[in-house]
């Protein structure tokens, strides 16, 4: 997350927040034996699996931000769903279309504190 370039002119409250499918593009990118030896598909819709890499890593992130709590150097928010209709990531294949926008979800999101 530290390696996501922050705006040039700064933001006032704070580094930018990157989901969860953003964080499985970064981590194949820069990690694809890891990725391939996990087995999941990065994400999105049409993948055919409910158990995706950006799934993995979002619940993964959950669980050690809430046992840690405000130690934890990431901190974690939602996106709301309402009114998003589509969402799409320029994943490594092309367009990476989010699943939760059609399953009624919201986006789980993080940042470095």
């Amino acid at each position: 997350m530290k390696s996501v370039p922050a705006n040039p002119t700064g933001h006032e409250f704070g580094r930018p927040y990157l989901s969860s499918y953003q964080l499985a593009i970064a981590l194949n990118r820069q990690f694809r034996a890891t990725v391939e030896a996990i087995g999941k598909p990065l994400g999105g819709a049409g993948t055919g699996q409910q158990d995706s890499l950006a799934q993995y890593l979002a619940m993964a992130l959950r669980r050690e931000i809430k046992k840690r709590g405000p130690s934890h150097p990431v901190e974690c928010a939602y996106l709301s769903n309402h009114h998003v209709k589509d969402m799409i990531f320029g994943g490594p294949a092309g367009p990476m279309r989010s699943s939760l926008p059609e399953g009624g979800f919201d986006m789980t999101i993080f940042r470095v504190r």
